[in-house]
């Protein structure tokens, strides 16, 4: 596997803007990382086509529910596909999240693409130690820098392309809706970060209030299909309900 900065998916973009780069953790906590990365993994199955949201009409499925379709496949995430087939956005995200464990699948996802970055040099695991059991670990940048330094620099550009827009009016804006469609996956990794309230964190250089009009502008956007974003604001609804609450539960409901 060669990981380049233009092929990485929307939870491994998650994961290198959502660690901070001195002290290799989550900016925002961990747990509001797992939450982000888990909606980050099913949206990507959405943009794969691997699964969609049923349509009023539908005969075999309830509307509003995630079906298996036959779309591209990351082998990954396929461990998701059947976790969430026939599921409620809301159900989805507790299904593949569980109790956020390191046992729930979104986090043996994630360990993976963790594992994978390690690999090819992108990040560096470090870990903590004692009485033969590992207590915490870090994800310190790696030797390739490169590839996080391109994801940092895209999605500056398009947080800051956002800002410019604001002033400059119609202009700015067809620039950056054609810079969107062409990188929807890093416009997708954005929006879901506004809504874990993590921007601001994870560019704590730009303003506060540029960057969080910029995050909510790329969350309605229509850079993606109709299908696909319509899946992806129901995420982020969901994610903001239970950022909201303060608690991610689990549910055996559909």
């Amino acid at each position: 596997m060669d990981i380049t900065p233009v092929d990485i998916t929307i939870p491994e973009t998650i994961l290198l803007l959502g660690i901070d780069d001195e002290t290799g953790k989550p900016v925002v906590g961990d747990e509001r990382l797992r939450l982000a990365f888990a909606v980050g993994a099913i949206a990507q199955l959405t943009m794969l086509g691997r699964v969609r949201l049923a349509q009023e009409g539908e005969a075999e499925a309830r509307p509003g529910t995630f079906v298996a379709a036959d779309g591209a496949v990351d082998e990954r995430l396929e461990a998701l596909v059947e976790l969430i087939d026939g599921k409620q956005p809301s159900s989805a995200i507790s299904h593949v999240l569980r109790f956020g464990g390191p046992g729930a699948p979104a986090m043996q996802v994630r360990q993976r693409m963790l594992a994978d970055f390690a690999e090819e040099g992108v990040l560096a695991r470090q870990e903590q130690r004692f009485l033969g059991m590992t207590w915490s670990e870090r994800w310190e940048r790696g030797e390739r820098r490169e590839v996080e330094d391109a994801v940092q620099a895209r999605a500056r550009a398009l947080l800051q392309g956002r800002a410019q827009q604001a002033h400059e009016g119609a202009a700015a804006g067809d620039a950056i809706a054609r810079l969107e469609q062409r990188d929807h996956v890093l416009a997708a990794a954005l929006a879901i970060l506004h809504s874990a309230e993590a921007l601001p964190k994870v560019f704590p250089d730009l303003p506060k209030e540029q960057v969080e009009a910029a995050g909510s502008a790329l969350a309605s956007d229509d850079w993606a299909s109709e299908a696909v974003r319509g899946a992806l604001q129901q995420l982020e609804a969901v994610m903001i309900t239970v950022l909201v609450a303060g608690v991610i539960t689990t549910t055996t409901s559909s």
